[in-house]
């Protein structure tokens, strides 16, 4: 049995009750999403296939285990040998795990106890001790194996911790860090109950310490500096702080050299850095020694801010935070950049602004040993290669002033902003739009590359702001007639629509902003056609311009009325509200039912197919289409048409886990807008990650717009019920439509 932590507590949850549980229910019970506990309950049907155990999922009765006790009580028991972890866990996670183990021991462990919590041989944990060993040989610290006496981690103090900050970063993402945050915001860390994994693991270095009074601490810092962090970087500082507090009530304080710290006490951060020791030492009942006080200053001074640019702040930033000399290397790096990447640069007041903002930390990052893991590296070199190459030539520059190799970490971020600002000089203007906010967790180079991207690629959309997590989760952001929260890490948010995304954008993350732009689009066509029909509602919605500039006439003078015609009719436009010549230009009310046709006007009984096997996909997407062909509502043309644009583009068509939607133009061959749905109950791959399909519907459209209402209720279905397993339960087509209507009832 192989599942992840989450599907393990869910399954023993199912186990121990009596009696059937809904989707939402189970849902609200490990708070995360339905369409999550759907996937982790597919997880769970093919883990424990292999028992005589059935999991059962009902329409309006819920979920439940069908099966004999004993069978039930080996899966339990298998359950208890997995704790958390993937069963067999890999070399590099077995060592970890000893990191872990022997950062968190105050006195020499026995290989004996790692045997036990391992569950391995000596001879596997001293091969796994070789490599733990290098490891720590790499952070400058020493691994004491000495017989009679143990395991034991020697070495400087400042190392240990920058040790214990790698082997967080390397097992638990930058997402985790923060999602840990808002455990502690929300309170939510009661009796300490996170669920197994690495991180619970490094929270037992610091279980000892109130991290909401820490974060109280981290709040008074960011007034004292007139700025936020970013969420990284706060949850960052956070974790350092209880680090170094856990250590100091140890007895095991950081030594910095003395004339590195002369330098550090004539910063303006080390004066707080000092209100925030002398709170420290009261809350926590320490003393915190000088080098200590200089150790929060090094990360005050290294942590990543969170600060919404725009021109108007540009000589407020430079008169009160960015120096003159600051700016001047800015800009020439940036000239350096533009001159390879053969664009001009050096006119974006924001590329220059926020460049210089993100160079101020990183400087001080550099030069006091401060490392900064980049989790986009990979796809940052990956996707925006020739813009690293500009950013790391132009990173020469700061080479040469600090005398200190620049990481690729480093480069990857100075990456960021370039690539935004080449973003934003391709970007394209658009008209009536989605409304959009982004949530972010890391800094601004990250948050201008993603809304840069986003602006670009999306033309239906509009950004109205960009917030961190904290000010979400502190109610400082105002979601007011906001469509759609585009997110960097997992957000539930109640009664807006939230999409977690790459900050790369990847073409996964495409897919879905188009599915739900067409899906929205087809609420505001649904809305404006019931406004429409009611002929109460009619005059309300759809205005005649002149009654308007009627009104404006009796309190102003109107100069040009044709240019006021056109401002008017783009600020409702922008608005979502209809601005007519005439009111009887509204369009008909036969092309308005036209437009709002459902599911079941498209999909019919004589639509459907249901059959057992195909030999491939191919012979699934024309079973699937061979309904309309014969009653001709498409041409056989059309069929093979969509099977070469999946032949040429890939499986896109495979919207959802064992879900396709095939389609081509209107102009391949439909001749009446429609739709058909082959049942396949053995399942054919399209070689794709959510393969086997089972359900193959066949989309005809007219245009691009008369469908909307059927596929807008198609992914209702899929997203609110157990579609796939609803269909695969009925034989017939008419108990196909039967069951499809009861959903949508």
């Amino acid at each position: 049995m192989s599942l992840k932590s989450r599907a393990c507590q869910l399954l023993k949850y199912l186990i121990n009750q009596e009696k059937a549980v809904s989707i939402k229910q189970l849902a609200d019970k490990f708070n995360v999403s339905a369409r999550t506990i759907r996937y982790d309950l597919d997880d769970i049907k093919s883990s424990i296939s292999s028992y005589d155990v059935k999991l059962i999922r009902k329409t309006r009765v819920g979920v439940y285990l069908e099966g004999e006790e004993e069978e039930l009580n080996k899966i339990q028991k298998e359950l208890i040998n997995i704790h958390g972890f993937e069963r067999v866990l890999s070399p590099k996670e077995r060592q970890y795990l000893i990191l872990f183990r022997l950062f968190q021991a105050s006195e020499p462990i026995i290989i004996k106890e790692l045997e036990v919590m391992l569950r391995i041989s000596k001879s596997t944990i001293i091969k796994d001790l070789d490599e733990v060993e290098n490891w720590l040989s790499n952070h400058n610290l020493t691994l004491i194996r000495k017989t009679n006496y143990g395991l034991e981690i020697k070495g400087k103090e400042i190392d240990i911790r920058h040790a214990m900050m790698d082997v967080l970063e390397e097992t638990a993402n930058k997402k985790e860090l923060v999602s840990f945050l808002r455990l502690i915001q929300k309170k939510a860390l009661k009796d300490r109950n996170l669920e197994p994994g690495f991180f619970k693991e490094f929270d037992k270095l610091v279980s000892d310490i109130d991290l909401t009074k820490i974060e109280s601490v981290i709040s008074f810092a960011e007034k004292q500096l007139g700025f936020q962090f970013a969420d990284e970087a706060y949850a960052s500082l956070l974790v350092h702080l209880a680090l170094a507090i856990s250590r100091l009530l140890e007895g095991k304080d950081i030594q910095l050299p003395e004339e590195r710290l002369e330098v550090i006490k004539k910063s303006e951060e080390y004066n707080i850095a000092k209100k925030i020791g002398k709170i420290m030492e009261q809350i926590f009942k320490i003393n915190i020694p000088d080098s200590e006080i200089g150790y929060i200053t090094l990360h005050l001074m290294g942590a990543k801010l969170w600060q919404k640019i725009g021109d108007d702040d540009y000589k407020k930033l430079i008169a009160e935070d960015l120096d003159q000399e600051l700016i001047i290397l800015t800009k020439e790096m940036v000239k350096i950049a533009e001159d390879y990447l053969g664009v001009k640069l050096i006119d974006d007041t924001q590329l220059i602004i926020g460049l210089a903002l993100h160079l101020k930390p990183t400087i001080n990052r550099i030069k006091y040993d401060l490392p900064l893991k980049n989790p986009l590296l990979l796809d940052i070199k990956s996707k925006y290669g020739e813009i690293f190459k500009a950013s790391k030539r132009a990173a020469k520059i700061l080479e040469s002033k600090l005398q200190k190799p620049i990481s690729s970490d480093e480069i990857g971020y100075i990456t960021l902003h370039l690539g935004a600002a080449l973003e934003r000089s391709k970007s394209l203007g658009s008209s009536r739009k989605l409304r959009v906010v982004l949530v972010c967790s890391s800094g601004v180079g990250t948050t201008n590359l993603l809304a840069s991207r986003l602006s670009k690629e999306f033309s239906e959309i509009k950004i109205c702001n960009v917030f961190s997590v904290i000010q979400l989760e502190n109610n400082e952001v105002d979601l007011k007639n906001i469509d759609l929260i585009i997110t960097t890490i997992p957000l539930e948010i109640d009664d807006i629509l939230v999409l977690q995304v790459n900050p790369l954008l990847s073409q996964e993350d495409k897919k879905n902003i188009k599915a739900i732009i067409r899906t929205k689009q087809d609420i505001f066509d649904a809305d404006e056609v019931a406004l429409k029909n009611n002929p109460e509602s009619q005059r309300d919605y759809y205005f005649e311009i002149e009654e308007i500039i009627e009104v404006i006439e009796q309190e102003a003078i109107v100069g040009d009325k044709d240019i006021l015609k056109k401002d008017l009719k783009d600020f409702f436009a922008s608005k979502g509200v209809k601005v007519l010549d005439k009111i009887d230009d509204i369009p008909d009310k036969q092309s308005i039912e036209e437009s709002g046709k459902g599911l079941l006007e498209l999909l019919t009984e004589n639509n459907v197919t249901v059959i057992d096997k195909v030999d491939n996909w191919r012979t699934g997407v024309r079973v699937a289409g061979k309904p309309l062909v014969d009653q001709g509502h498409i041409l056989e043309e059309y069929v093979e048409r969509a099977i070469e644009i999946i032949e040429q583009k890939g499986a896109y068509v495979v919207i959802a886990p064992h879900i396709s939607l095939i389609h081509a133009r209107p102009e391949d061959g439909v001749v009446n807008k429609s739709m058909g749905l082959g049942i396949i109950k053995e399942g054919v791959n399209f070689d794709h990650d959510h393969d086997p399909v089972h359900l193959i519907f066949t989309l005809a459209p007219i245009d691009e717009v008369s469908h909307l209402s059927a596929l807008s209720q198609l992914l209702k279905l899929i997203d609110e019920y157990d579609f796939v397993q609803e269909m695969l339960t009925v034989d017939s087509q008419k108990d196909v439509i039967t069951k499809i209507k009861e959903m949508l009832n």
